[in-house]
């Protein structure tokens, strides 16, 4: 198969994710040096022990190495690797040129020193460091049942959710320089016009870097709606304790004159009567203080509920497809991968193509059978005319309705939501998939308990032979209702009977 490759355009992909890398590592290290300034935000009170507990799972507060900061970190090194992968692809290519030129040859050409892996700042705990109690805290306090005063610094906490949020921005403006705009390509489509085996697995790698941005900015938003949320409760909390004070404090004064007045007509009877109004004054008071600190403990859970999500995603940026760029280093190949008579040989492909078959499933995959990369072209076409099985793709007889179990987990390689699944764990070999599908998303789901939309339906068969693979592992097919293959997920996915399985 002809090479048809520009270094120079591969080169200038690696550059713009190098710039991605450090707009990133900027956002991100501005905001934590604002949030290293913010310990105890939180405060020390009951009613947000929660809040407090669960804002520090999900950034990672004095968690070295856990939370948003650990996934920010990964995504911002990633990024550096591939601009690395990239300069040295870039390089392996112009020296498979140059060196196969006949005559004097120049020497080999070395790519640019990678970038050092970032390291960020540890976060301090949102526990600690109580605003402290207004002073006419102390007469109502005993009768509260052990509900103490909403401490937390709503200056600090807005500050937090600022710092957080231009953290995101700065995470989204690293993605659109990856993306381009009407002055440029950017970094990712240029590579797609690029003709060699190993640039399948490069689109693939450099989209899950680049992928990895908007679900860090998508984090940060979460950790900023917390805190401007937490903020918000406790602001509220304050002012309808200080309301209830303030009545009972109009009630006491009013009390005690009447008490003056009657003191000398009752010989001091009046005054024990004040005290008794006082007291269950007071008494009726903190109960209704109490259901007020009650409805701020609940508000500051539900602020804290988006970790639960957003700290799903964040988890998924350290996945297994993260850590295989995280692993992996360039190597630069010189005259040696020259073969007979000077042809090419681009032996550059080795790492990204290590990429791939590093997935899960792909366990001595071979991705043109017996096949040399030539004669499979040859007989299944190229990636831009590729021969597919047609109404030839299952084995004959094995079609028949498919039952599946709540629980059960079908996944798929390619777009997210096509229309042909397999159950979770079935081999590459035995789906039956044409090579470059190895370096294309993987996206399972779970079945869940709602029904398949009205006019739907899902066929299960055995896979045919194709593309030089074995075949006969289990497929799914959804087909909507017009009886063709559906055009998406999206119907299965809203009535329940699908759910993204992460």
């Amino acid at each position: 198969m002809t090479t048809e490759v520009a270094p120079g355009a591969i080169a200038h992909s690696a550059d713009l994710f190098s710039a991605a890398r450090d707009q990133a590592f900027k956002a991100a290290d501005q905001a934590l040096a604002v949030l290293q300034g913010l310990a105890g935000m939180g405060g020390t009170d009951r009613s947000g022990h929660k809040w407090r507990t669960d804002y520090d799972n999900y950034v990672g507060g004095e968690s070295p190495g856990q939370g948003l900061t650990n996934s920010m970190q990964a995504s911002v090194n990633s990024l550096g690797r591939v601009s690395e992968l990239l300069h040295a692809t870039a390089v392996n290519h112009n020296n498979a040129n140059t060196q196969s030129q006949i005559g004097p040859k120049p020497p080999p050409q070395e790519a640019p020193a990678a970038a050092s892996d970032i390291c960020l700042a540890v976060l301090p705990s949102a526990e600690g460091g109580g605003a402290g109690e207004p002073a006419w805290w102390s007469t109502i306090v005993s009768y509260l049942q052990g509900w103490t005063w909403p401490n937390g610094h709503q200056d600090q906490l807005r500050r937090a959710s600022d710092a957080w949020r231009e953290a995101g921005r700065g995470f989204r403006d690293a993605k659109r320089g990856l993306e381009g705009d009407a002055h440029s390509l950017g970094a990712i489509a240029p590579l797609m016009d690029q003709r060699s085996p190993e640039m399948n697995a490069v689109v693939a790698t450099c989209n899950k870097a680049a992928n990895s941005l908007s679900t860090i900015a998508d984090g940060c938003d979460v950790a900023a709606d917390m805190c401007a949320a937490y903020a918000k409760a406790i602001d509220e909390a304050h002012s309808k304790v200080e309301h209830e004070m303030v009545v009972l404090g109009a009630t006491v004064v009013v009390t005690e004159v009447v008490a003056a007045i009657l003191v000398p007509l009752t010989l001091g009877a009046s005054e024990a009567v004040s005290k008794g109004i006082d007291v269950a004054r007071i008494t009726a008071t903190a109960q209704r203080i109490i259901e007020i600190l009650r409805a701020f403990a609940a508000a500051a859970e539900v602020s804290a509920l988006p970790a639960v999500a957003g700290a799903a995603n964040a988890a998924r940026v350290l996945g297994p497809e993260l850590a295989e760029i995280l692993s992996s280093r360039a190597t630069i190949f010189g005259i040696e991968g020259v073969g007979a008579g000077g042809r090419a040989v681009d032996r550059g492909a080795a790492k990204w193509l290590e990429l791939a078959g590093g997935r899960q499933g792909l366990e001595g995959w071979k991705p043109y059978g017996n096949l040399t990369e030539e004669q499979f072209v040859a007989k299944w076409g190229s990636r831009e005319n590729r021969r597919y099985p047609g109404e030839n793709y299952a084995m004959p007889g094995t079609q028949h309705e498919a039952r599946l179990a709540p629980g059960s987990v079908i996944d798929r390689y390619g777009r997210p939501d096509g229309a042909w699944l397999s159950p979770e764990g079935t081999p590459f070999a035995g789906r039956g998939l044409p090579p470059e599908s190895a370096s294309m998303p993987h996206t399972a789901y779970r079945v869940g308990n709602g029904p398949l939309p009205p006019g739907y339906r899902i066929e299960e068969s055995r896979v045919a032979p194709w593309f030089e693979q074995p075949g006969g592992g289990v497929q799914y097919r959804v087909t909507g209702p017009n009886g063709k293959d559906a055009p998406s997920l999206d119907p299965l996915i809203r009535s329940g009977f699908l759910v993204p399985a992460g």
